[in-house]
């Protein structure tokens, strides 16, 4: 069983959105992750030990090596995420489908390529760290999924990290708000339309996928806490962005409280999966 936590340190210091990203503007998700972190220790990597219950044999992971290590940003789109990590030392190579965010991506000054999650042009072993922050849930279909997590593990290092978001279908129950939260909870699928069709994982699943294609010491952090969504639906009804101080720090500390609680990862809308690809074969 994976170990279940609260944010994991990497990703939870991570900036919000900048001008120029995938909107221009911090969405609600970075705004939130930005806040979340007021008030942390500064010695994060403290704050958060490694004595989860219930974790695989060995450590969980818990973070990439240590700059300047070599990372692949699969689904990287403008380069939200390899900004703040090139910023902080790290070599980062953004690969994504879609040639508008390549360009916006390099207009950054961040090296990056046209490239698909299930089919990565880049020979085994190649970086040090591996992060799909996208590509999961634009992945309907199950076998596209476990085509992506194989790749990740075939073009990381052994013993590198492979970190991939998700979205957690039960979480839109707590959304009075959203009319297709049933289905969404019962198929881990919501069908717009206009749009794509998005997936949600539940906790289980997410974990299975990762082991499938051989990684090993999971780790599963929530990373919004049991308030976000009513946060949202208080949002949408108000029509305010801001819905001042005392909801705010309400909903931040729901999300903290989590952080000693485990079971609460499965109330998060957005979760974050750790793992590494062992140093021999499983």
């Amino acid at each position: 069983m994976a170990a279940v936590g609260a944010a994991v340190p990497f990703f939870e210091r991570q900036p919000a959105l900048p001008a120029g990203g995938r909107r221009g503007a911090p969405s609600r998700h970075h705004r939130f992750l930005r806040w979340r972190r007021r008030g942390r220790p500064s010695d994060i990597r403290a704050h958060h030990r490694d004595d989860r219950a219930g974790a695989d044999a060995g450590t969980p992971a818990r973070s990439p090596s240590p700059a300047p290590a070599s990372l692949l940003d699969v689904g990287g789109g403008p380069g939200v995420h390899a900004r703040w990590l090139t910023d902080s030392g790290y070599r980062v190579l953004v690969v994504d489908p879609v040639e508008k965010h390549v360009r916006q991506a390099r207009d950054h000054g961040l090296a990056a390529a046209v490239g698909d999650a299930r089919d990565l042009d880049h020979v085994d072993g190649s970086f040090d760290a591996v992060l799909m922050l996208g590509p999961l849930y634009h992945l309907p279909d199950g076998s596209e999924r476990a085509r992506a997590w194989r790749e990740a593990h075939r073009v990381v290092k052994p013993g590198g990290l492979v970190a991939a978001a998700a979205l957690n279908r039960y979480a839109k129950l707590l959304d009075l708000d959203s009319p297709g939260a049933l289905d969404i909870a019962a198929t881990g699928l919501r069908t717009r339309r206009d749009g794509p069709t998005t997936y949600y994982h539940d906790l289980a699943g997410l974990g299975a996928e990762a082991r499938q294609a051989g990684l090993r010491d999971l780790a599963v952090y929530g990373l919004h806490g049991p308030a976000y969504e009513a946060l949202r639906a208080e949002e949408r009804r108000t029509g305010r962005k801001d819905l001042g101080e005392q909801a705010l720090e309400t909903a931040l500390a729901a999300a903290r409280f989590t952080d000693g609680h485990p079971d609460l990862a499965v109330s998060s809308l957005h979760l974050l999966i750790v793992a590494r690809r062992p140093h021999s074969a499983v």
